[in-house]
């Protein structure tokens, strides 16, 4: 080394400058904990919103997949009281087969009429239950 001197001055400034940049005065402590106080509230703030409008976008998914199950349930138990009504029927006329005349045609008459009161009760059952009608 050229001039040992120069080395120990600039390691000896450079101490100190590190040592005063590290050191601040009460109120500028105060200043810049405050500082943060408020960005550390406006942060939280801003997430606490984000996540308010996260829930609510969810909520409104799940209300709508609610009712498109209720009316996906109400359709399906239409169709099959529907289909249980038919069968019902199918069977009635069968029945009906074994009579002869006026007997057979009141049979049948009242089969029809039990098949389209059955569809009757599933169609109000249905538009009680179904949010979309």
């Amino acid at each position: 080394m050229k001039n040992p001197n120069l080395l120990t001055v600039a390691l000896l400034a450079a101490t100190i400058g590190l040592a005063s940049c590290g050191k601040q005065t009460p109120a500028e402590n105060r200043t810049d904990v405050a500082t943060a106080e408020a960005a550390g509230a406006r942060d939280i703030a801003a997430t606490k919103a984000q996540a308010a409008d996260a829930m609510a976008g969810a909520q409104q998914d799940l209300n709508k997949t609610e009712t498109a199950v209720a009316h996906e349930d109400a359709a399906a138990r239409q169709n099959i009281s529907v289909a249980e009504a038919e069968a019902a029927y199918k069977v009635a006329v069968e029945r009906c087969g074994a009579l002869a005349g006026d007997e057979k045609r009141l049979c049948k008459k009242h089969a029809d009429a039990e098949l389209e009161l059955a569809k009757a009760r599933a169609n109000i059952v249905r538009a009680d239950s179904d949010p979309k009608p």
